[in-house]
């Protein structure tokens, strides 16, 4: 993470975040911590330009507001 920061490279950086997100959700449930690197990645990806970026983590925060029981976010965040 600190080297893809340093870089500057925000493609990297947005990758690296959705990859340490899912990795913190699926290893110890932080859904607040895997949620705001999800945020930081779509907006990485929107600076960077990188449609596939911004679907992906626009749905991975979907799923975080359809967990808590937040439809009407978990529906906005999907579109």
């Amino acid at each position: 993470m600190a080297l893809a920061r340093q870089s500057g490279n925000k493609a990297a950086l947005a990758l690296t975040l959705a990859f340490q997100a899912d990795l913190v959700l699926a290893s110890r449930g932080e859904i607040d911590q895997a949620e705001a690197n999800h945020e930081e990645a779509v907006r990485l990806a929107r600076e960077a330009g990188i449609p596939w970026g911004i679907a992906m983590g626009s749905l991975a925060l979907a799923e975080f507001a359809a967990r808590r029981g937040d439809v009407a976010l978990a529906s906005a965040r999907a579109r």
